[in-house]
């Protein structure tokens, strides 16, 4: 399954509480990270292998550093890796 198939079913399922954005490495694998907002992203993760358990899904935990001295606060994101688009 891809992302133009995946997405789709993550929208019904989650509505607009999910942001992504997708790049793709030199080696040619899509990296698709979607920020989980309000999301647990072990609920995401396993609503995603349920849809294809081939995937190579991921949890990360990502920490933007806003401007200095702001408080820092870890995102709930999930990885996905595609071999081919």
């Amino acid at each position: 399954m891809n992302w133009t198939e995946l997405r789709p079913k993550l929208r019904e399922q989650y509505g607009n509480r999910f942001g992504f954005y997708n790049d793709k490495y030199r080696s040619g694998i899509r990296r698709i990270k979607i920020r989980c907002n309000g999301i647990d992203g072990d609920e995401m993760k396993q609503f995603i292998l349920e849809q294809d358990p081939t995937l190579n899904v991921e949890e990360w935990d990502w920490t933007p550093y806003i401007s200095e001295g702001a408080m820092n606060c870890k995102v709930n994101c999930i990885v996905i890796r595609y071999n081919e688009w």
